[in-house]
């Protein structure tokens, strides 16, 4: 017995261990941050880049870059309440935190009365770089920045910024300064508007084929500005065809109503009765349709689990927000998933590209192309479609909310309304798909015909009665 306790109090030590969280920055590391650059081994500046490696610190500039920096960083640890920039003063230093967070502080005058007011613009957190933009424009401090909490730094120094950072940077802000620019949607935009825009978007690159948003992928939260290159958006339906009699009759297969079982919807204008020791007869008209997924439970079963429910406080209304308030519990317990899940996780439906019906299916049609200058991804319906890439295509990727932000003239919302009214929908596209078929069926029965009728005349046609050129270009045998 004793062997057992002790082999489940390691267990516990060890689960304990392994629940604690890892910490960010040792003893060590802040030891070897902390010798001047100019004294650092080889040795010491693998371990520095092997630990800025760890917490994801400059992982977008390439190795020989991180090596360099490795060998020239600076480690400041500030305490809580101590201003790390002012604003309107000179740049020198730029800022990656390592641990701790940072408010964002903006002094802004009234236009009428002059009154100054200081704002608070937002928090940065680890992983957060700030500084970037005014060492790169050589232009003053925006907002000022003060620790909330004991925070561990990383400096960059204007020397060091300028001999491995800037250049590669002036390009990238070259390649997002000529798009901004060639774009008719950011003619109005100041140069800060532009800079602050730079610190939010990215430029990206995609391959042929590959999808950029849609059918579970992509970041919806994106407006995508074409650079260079062509994508297509397809749509994929479901396509339900019946015969009647010699004709083909073409609908669209709703997969929810087929999942439904035929009992439940002939009796959907039913009533129930459910009798419950607390509450009289209560019926209950299932005239408006509930999303239950085919779950059939007998009354008795659903009245047990609805009293079963004492940990909820109750609620003193009338008898039907009772029975409302403690079915929409029941189905929250089935149904749980969070809010961050469901808006940056679009899962495809295996079940709607896998109809049971032998009559149903699947139909990817082309909606339009995207060219250089087209922009998606700002709210339209982008239900069961996709947008593809044709070609190797670069697009300028901004948040939505930031777009939002600067929503001048109401631009986004009516570029939105625009491809919206202009975008067929699935009804609209179904009846593109009838009528290609029924030409297609024209033509083949109209060619078959002209085969038939050929076969009954006679053909003297050689070969040598086709002139050498076409031929040569057709590449036909002579006799």
């Amino acid at each position: 017995m004793s062997n057992r306790q002790e082999r489940s109090s390691v267990d516990k030590n060890i689960k304990r261990r392994h629940s604690l969280p890892e910490e960010i920055i040792s003893v060590k590391d802040r030891r070897i941050l902390l010798i001047p650059p100019g004294k650092r081994t080889r040795d010491e500046i693998m371990y520095i880049q092997s630990f800025m490696k760890k917490i994801g610190a400059f992982k977008k500039y390439s190795k020989d870059i991180q090596e360099s920096l490795a060998g020239a960083i600076i480690y400041q640890f500030v305490p809580a309440g101590r201003t790390i920039i002012r604003q309107d003063h000179k740049p020198f230093v730029q800022y990656y935190i390592i641990k701790g967070q940072l408010q964002m502080l903006k002094t802004v005058s009234d236009e009428h009365t002059g009154e100054k007011k200081e704002l608070d613009i937002g928090t940065l957190k680890s992983g957060d770089m700030f500084g970037l933009i005014s060492l790169l424009h050589k232009v003053p401090r925006t907002a000022t920045v003060v620790s909330k909490d004991p925070t561990d730094l990383l400096l960059v120094t204007k020397s060091t910024f300028n001999a491995y950072l800037k250049s590669m940077l002036m390009e990238e802000w070259d390649v997002l300064r000529d798009a901004l620019i060639n774009f008719n949607y950011f003619k109005g935009w100041t140069e800060e508007t532009m800079r602050e825009c730079y610190i939010v978007s990215k430029v990206h690159t995609f391959k042929e084929n590959e999808i950029l948003v849609g059918d579970g992928k992509g970041m919806v939260h994106y407006v995508y500005f074409i650079l260079s290159g062509e994508c297509e958006l397809i749509e994929h339906m479901l396509i339900e065809r019946n015969q009647v009699g010699k004709k083909t009759k073409y609908k669209l297969y709703d997969y929810k109503l087929a999942d439904i079982n035929p009992r439940q919807r002939t009796s959907r204008s039913k009533k129930f009765e459910f009798l419950t020791d607390n509450l009289s007869t209560l019926i209950r008209d299932t005239n408006s349709s509930t999303e239950n997924n085919g779950i059939n439970m007998d009354p008795e079963k659903f009245i047990e689990l609805i009293s079963s429910k004492k940990d909820k406080p109750t609620v003193v209304m009338d008898r039907t927000s009772v029975i409302t308030v403690t079915l929409q519990d029941v189905i929250n317990e089935w149904h749980k998933i969070t809010d961050v899940v469901e808006m940056l996780r679009i899962e495809p439906c295996i079940r709607f590209l896998n109809p049971k019906s032998k009559n149903v299916s699947t139909v990817f049609m082309q909606i339009c192309l995207f060219n250089r200058g087209a922009c998606f991804g700002l709210g339209e319906n982008m239900k069961n479609r996709h947008v593809v890439s044709l070609s190797p295509i670069t697009c300028l990727m901004i948040p939505l909310y930031w777009l939002l932000k600067h929503n001048r003239a109401n631009i986004w919302t009516r570029v939105k309304n625009f491809l919206n009214d202009k975008l067929p929908n699935n009804k609209q596209l179904l009846d593109i798909y009838i009528k290609n078929r029924m030409w297609a069926k024209y033509r083949r029965d109209y060619t078959n015909e002209i085969i038939g009728r050929s076969k009954k005349l006679r053909n003297d046609t050689k070969t040598y009665h086709v002139p050498y050129s076409i031929r040569i270009h057709e590449d036909i045998l002579s006799d």
